[in-house]
């Protein structure tokens, strides 16, 4: 149901505007999230005038995310990028991100289905690594 409404929503954008709850709670949603990355930016931000002013040697093998890497470069390059703009890029990059992971574990377990040899290969080699119990995995084991 959900997803033919959104389509429909993309068929007749006028839908948007009517003053249905469901409008409303999609607006409230995505303000969240908007304020959520734009804050997440600006603190981004701080962090980077912090590191570029108060520390003279930048540990260039210190991890770095996505959001960090394109503030560095776009300082280093002399390009302005507002907040808005980081936070469409990053929303690409996380739609993007989430739907060729969603495709993977899809064919994935479609795989597994179908192959049943390699379903048991596969739940071995995750007892093999994180145990028979029913406990939360560690980071070390899932690297």
């Amino acid at each position: 149901m959900e997803q033919t409404e959104n389509q429909l929503h993309i068929l007749f954008p006028i839908l948007d505007k009517l003053p249905l709850k469901s409008n409303r709670l999609y607006r409230e949603k995505m303000n969240e999230f908007d304020n959520f990355i734009l804050n997440v930016i600006e603190q981004r931000k701080k962090d980077l005038f912090k590191l570029n002013y108060q520390s003279k040697e930048k540990n260039e093998n210190e991890n770095k995310d996505l959001l960090m890497s394109m503030l560095e470069m776009s300082e280093k390059e002399g390009i302005k990028i507002d907040s808005h703009e980081l936070r469409d890029n990053l929303v690409n990059f996380f739609i993007a991100g989430h739907d060729t992971t969603s495709l993977n574990i899809s064919v994935s377990i479609f795989h597994l289905a179908k192959y049943p040899e390699m379903q048991k290969k596969a739940r071995e080699e995750v007892i093999r690594v994180l145990g028979d119990g029913l406990k939360i995995p560690t980071s070390e084991q899932i690297k």
